[in-house]
């Protein structure tokens, strides 16, 4: 019979859920990385605690699910039947939260999880992003657009947050007002951020959540009249070489299924498949009718 365990330190919870998630780094990145992102600020993400919660049995831990306020549950399920583990991680999300604003994680679980999340609650998926998850370990040789990549600085602050908030809307459909400006300062202090430059910056990466001898490539993002000329792929495929050359050996990403050219140009640099993911966010208000 499976059984939560709940944790309040970040670094607990990743001494328990190592067994299972220790030999699939890339497959588990954002859970891992947002972990071990909490051991150095538990409030990186948030002024609210996060919560943790492990379903265990004899076997081991078989689920798990973590929120950071104010984003989304991240869930994962390891063993057992995924309904039973959806359900139970969705009861006791609700001893915890109100409202979500959204679930994320392989499709088996987060999909049930969303549909026991909205009949508890009595709301509605607004919204789907079937995401793919890919793995890269060798930068394939493609000619790059001309320029170089650097990175970014303090005087960039300006033009990274408004990036951010290009990057936001492109690929959620709104821009977290609040937070961005803090976000893209925190993210160029820690030298994070890399701009193409041709001349001016055309084009911008950042590395996020290291772990281990994994770290992921997020936020690229090239302004729309600048698109079609290779600068965001020359961007990733410098930086990525970069962070292989520093001793990563694998550089994770998530791409949009709804955006084939993306996943097309992924491939050609060389990521390859590792799982698929979805992002559901809810609606915020009770559906009636």
């Amino acid at each position: 019979m499976l059984s939560p365990v709940r944790f309040s330190d970040p670094a607990a919870f990743l001494d328990r859920i190592r067994k299972r998630t220790g030999s699939e780094g890339v497959r588990y990145n954002l859970i891992l990385g947002v972990s071990h992102r909490l051991i150095d600020d538990l409030h990186e993400y948030g002024q609210n605690d996060p919560w943790f919660v492990t379903l265990e049995d004899e076997g081991g831990v078989s689920g798990l699910a973590l929120r950071t306020p104010p984003f989304e549950m991240l869930v994962a399920a390891f063993a057992g039947d995924p309904a039973e583990i959806s359900g139970l991680l969705a009861s006791e999300a609700s001893g915890i939260y109100d409202a979500l604003p959204g679930v994320v994680g392989e499709p088996d679980i987060a999909d049930r999880f969303a549909r026991a999340w909205c009949a508890d609650h009595g709301i509605k998926i607004k919204h789907t992003m079937r995401q793919r998850v890919y793995s890269l370990t060798r930068v394939n040789p493609i000619p790059l657009s001309p320029g170089k990549l650097r990175p970014a600085g303090p005087g960039d602050k300006t033009l990274v947050e408004k990036w951010v908030a290009g990057f936001q809307e492109d690929t959620f459909g709104h821009v977290d007002e609040a937070r961005i400006a803090d976000r893209a300062e925190r993210m160029v202090e820690r030298g994070d951020v890399y701009l193409w430059v041709d001349g001016k910056p055309v084009s911008i990466a950042a590395r996020t959540r290291p772990t281990g001898d994994v770290i992921t490539i997020g936020m690229v993002y090239t302004p729309p009249h600048l698109r079609g000329r290779g600068y965001a792929s020359s961007c990733v495929t410098t930086l990525c070489g970069l962070l292989l050359e520093s001793g990563f050996k694998h550089c994770a990403l998530y791409t949009d299924l709804a955006n084939p050219i993306s996943n097309k140009i992924y491939k050609q640099i060389g990521f390859a498949e590792v799982c698929d993911s979805v992002c559901h966010t809810f609606t915020s208000k009770p559906h009636h009718g």
